[in-house]
């Protein structure tokens, strides 16, 4: 494929478009064309930042193999006396998907310089134990006996396999610490190609279950690991929802679960075109509030029902975009060797 052709090609950069209600997505994204000289460096890292030494990067020359570098410690590759002409830049990982690539004409008597490079280009979750629950995205519900592989992010082996449960639950075990990948099947049992890749990075001391929305696009899947969020007591529930920007969100899905082991009681509530919603006679309880709506992460929350509760102000909900971090999220900016 000349480069030409290249630019044309999808690589899975998502520009979020809103369009009124509900959001509209487009995924194009042309490749940038570096001018350099003989001489450059190639910075590779994370979307936050995060590096790894030992990732491949190459050069391709008229659909041939042209250098390769690896990233040191510090993401670094460096290329030197490099012929003249027209390249494209990637990452050549085996086994793994979501990388950058650019264009490059180097020329003589240019000036050297630093190139930046994102892999994995979307945003990567990190746990301890590779264990927890995939939701559906628009409904907040569980995605049922959907097939996940475990691949390591830096030689492409293959390290586990399996069906998510009923449940929505998953165990891909503890592997040592590094990077992976999750491979994802599709979320709709007509499709048959692999949807997408959710990258993880696996730490000490971060132990917590994963709770993960899926979504699609036609850029392919789109996922946020779901925030924790405090229980609240309340004398009756009602609240307002917007997203982080503030605007309202005047269509979305609000259930409150019983969890009453007795009775499995399901309420449901629908905002209005301010975004406020409430749930009205509600028996005194402990039920589990999800809120989901096109586009967002589902929001869940741990909700008692007292009547001696005091008073208290409605709840204040913000949905945030699917495919963003959760605001408090500690960004760590840890350094990896190749295995």
């Amino acid at each position: 494929m000349t480069q030409s052709r290249l630019r044309a090609v999808v690589f899975g950069f998502l520009l979020f478009t809103k369009l009124v209600s509900p959001l509209v997505y487009a995924c194009t994204y042309f490749p940038p064309n570096y001018k350099v000289g003989k001489n450059f460096t190639v910075m590779v890292s994370s979307l936050d930042g995060t590096t790894f030494a030992g990732v491949r990067v190459i050069l391709v020359r008229a659909d041939r193999l042209s250098k390769v570098a690896l990233t040191d410690q510090e993401g670094r590759s460096r290329f030197e006396n490099v012929e003249p002409g027209d390249y494209l830049l990637e990452i050549d990982q085996l086994g793994t998907a979501g990388w950058d690539t650019a264009g490059l004409t180097v020329a003589e008597g240019l000036d050297s310089r630093d190139i930046e490079l994102h892999w994995p280009s979307s945003p990567i979750l990190r746990a301890t134990e590779l264990k927890g629950t995939f939701l559906d995205s628009r409904t907040a519900r569980p995605v049922r006996e959907i097939y996940l592989q475990l691949v390591r992010g830096l030689s492409g082996s293959l390290e586990a396999r399996l069906l998510t449960d009923k449940t929505g639950k998953f165990d891909l075990g503890s592997p040592e610490p590094g990077l992976y990948f999750i491979k994802v099947d599709p979320l709709r049992t007509e499709d048959r190609e692999p949807r997408g890749v959710i990258p993880v990075l696996v730490l000490a001391n971060s132990n917590h279950e994963l709770t993960v929305a899926l979504g699609e696009s036609s850029c392919g899947l789109l996922y946020s690991e779901v925030c924790a969020v405090s229980p609240r007591t309340m004398s009756h529930l009602e609240g307002k929802l917007t997203d982080d920007q503030g605007a309202v969100i005047d269509r979305a899905q609000i259930d409150l679960e019983s969890k009453s082991q007795d009775e499995k009681d399901t309420r449901t509530a629908v905002p209005d075109k301010t975004g406020h919603f409430a749930v009205t006679d509600v028996a005194p309880g402990d039920y589990q509030l999800r809120i989901s709506s096109t586009g967002f992460a589902p929001f869940l929350i741990p909700i008692s029902v007292a009547p001696k509760a005091p008073l208290g102000s409605p709840l204040d909900v913000r949905l945030s975009i699917l495919g963003s971090t959760c605001a408090d999220a500690k960004v760590n900016k840890p350094k990896y060797r190749a295995n």
